[in-house]
């Protein structure tokens, strides 16, 4: 009988310090930067799962935010603002378009949509290879004097990967996306004549029990034919910090118990 149950306290402890997606907290910070705009930072907190040397997934909506900016000088000489908000807001050309709140002075810029909602996160999925898949929830919207917007640019594949079509004034146009990495990237493009490049690199430097570090980057380039095309990059810098986890506890302490139970057993034979 006593080996018996020595089996199941060895087995009990085997599960309980076995490697396997464990429960976290995080923060983060989302940094983006698109030519010809001051680079926007935003933060937020969530929870996680998390794998020693291994796969994470972040829960969506860990940041809410936006902004709306009125540019020093009219893109293409007649859109003097531009927003990154919630999907979907109504454009110039459909039923009552929305009025985006855009500064009253050129060169400024305000973190946030309100009265209209903000965009916001995904869910991330890191592969814990290099790769990592979660878009925006966010649309990015050209406006004109009045403040209505006259193009919407859906913002989804942006940490996915993949090509949106639009139009700007006519003229078709891409936005070419790319999933989230740990490497190395840079991007390049301008309108013109003149050109921008950005590049960043990120890294994974959780320990050994998947927490700590995790840098995350991923870029963009709007191409608008003719006209040149726009550059962007966006960071996602991510803190992982253990939670913990009833389950793993409460079978470590069965096994104890019984290890203890064994020994008083043993000092009475």
């Amino acid at each position: 009988m006593r080996n018996v149950l020595t089996l199941l306290a060895a087995g009990l402890l085997f599960t309980a310090g076995a490697a396997h997606a464990v429960p976290a907290n995080f923060t983060n910070t989302l940094t983006l930067e698109v030519s010809g705009f001051d680079a926007v930072s935003f933060s937020g907190s969530g929870t996680a799962d998390t794998e020693p040397n291994g796969p994470v997934s972040l829960s969506a909506e860990s940041i809410v935010a936006g902004f709306v900016s009125r540019l020093d000088e009219p893109l293409l000489g007649v859109l003097p603002g531009f927003a990154v908000c919630e999907p979907g807001l109504p454009v110039v050309g459909g039923p009552s378009p929305a009025t985006f709140p855009i500064p009253a002075t050129p060169g400024t810029q305000v973190e946030d949509c309100s009265p209209l909602g903000n965009g916001a996160l995904d869910a991330i999925e890191y592969d814990g290879e290099g790769e990592a898949i979660g878009g925006l929830i966010a649309s990015a919207y050209l406006t004109n004097a009045l403040n209505n917007a006259l193009v919407a640019i859906p913002l989804t594949s942006i940490g996915v990967g993949g090509t949106v079509n639009f139009t700007v004034l006519g003229t078709q146009a891409t936005l070419d996306t790319n999933p989230w990495t740990t490497g190395f990237v840079t991007v390049t493009g301008g309108l013109s004549g003149e050109s921008t490049t950005f590049e960043d690199e990120g890294f994974d430097d959780r320990d050994a029990q998947g927490m700590g570090q995790l840098k995350l980057v991923t870029t963009a380039l709007a191409s608008l034919g003719a006209l040149g095309s726009v550059p962007a990059i966006a960071a996602l810098e991510i803190t992982l910090t253990p939670l913990p986890e009833p389950g793993t506890t409460s079978i470590a302490l069965a096994a104890f118990g019984t290890l203890a139970f064994l020994a008083r057993r043993a000092r009475r034979s």
